[in-house]
């Protein structure tokens, strides 16, 4: 899996979303120097269960979270 791009991929929708990093982190119950870590790629492990509370918190499918559909731009 590519790190970066998940990276990429919260970050583009947590900003679509207007949300900050610390709003982020309260929703899936992180520390948001932890997201930031996930944004930046840095983070190498994500569990099913981890996916699906970002998915919900982001507003976004788990498919289109992990790069596995396009986005619809």
């Amino acid at each position: 899996m590519a790190y970066k791009e998940l990276g990429k991929r919260i970050y583009k929708a947590r900003k679509n979303l207007d949300m900050t990093m610390k709003e982020l982190g309260e929703k899936v119950k992180l520390h948001e120097s932890t997201i930031k870590r996930y944004e930046n790629g840095e983070i190498k492990t994500l569990d099913i269960e981890k996916i699906k509370e970002f998915s919900k918190a982001l507003k976004v499918s788990p498919i289109n979270l992990m790069g596995w559909e396009e986005d619809d731009e």
